[in-house]
């Protein structure tokens, strides 16, 4: 599985309690920017400890997410964390973007470093993480990341 999977797998979502500055809530205005960057990171952690029910409570039943490895749904992202092992993950140029009263999403980079199945990996990732409120209830529904570009890969041609 490549590393882009793994850091999906994260999703989203982010640091640690001792180390949450990187997705510091309270760096955001409004208490719905906070209320949804904190759910983030409170997802990120119940993937970095392997927290199935944790995880599971803040994805919506039709959760997806998208990678380079593929689609994948709730139970297949749930599944994978008997493989991840994430040792660290830091978060940052996060963005939060209101698309409707029910929806928000999260747009930030993210670089994730742990071992899956034994093998270690680092990714630098694009992220994106959709949450909506359904029932009254805010719920993730939806994470794609992209690997960053390399510095070495050519320029687009104009």
């Amino acid at each position: 599985m490549k590393a882009t999977h793994i850091t999906v797998v994260l999703l989203l979502a982010f640091l640690s309690y001792p180390c949450h500055s990187q997705f510091a809530p309270e760096s955001f205005g409004d208490a719905l920017s906070k209320d949804i960057v904190t759910r983030e990171r409170v997802a990120w952690e119940a993937a970095r400890n392997k927290d199935k029910a944790g995880l599971a409570a803040l994805l919506s039943e039709d959760f997806t997410e998208i990678t380079e490895d593929g689609v994948f749904d709730k139970t297949q992202i749930l599944a994978n964390l008997d493989h991840l092992t994430v040792t660290s993950y830091s978060p940052r140029n996060v963005r939060v973007k209101k698309l409707a009263p029910d929806a928000v999403m999260l747009i930030f980079q993210v670089t994730v470093e742990g071992n899956y199945d034994g093998h270690d990996f680092r990714a630098d990732s694009n992220a994106a993480s959709l949450w909506m409120r359904r029932a009254g209830k805010w719920l993730s529904v939806h994470f794609q990341e992209s690997p960053v570009p390399s510095v070495t890969q050519d320029a687009p041609k104009k």
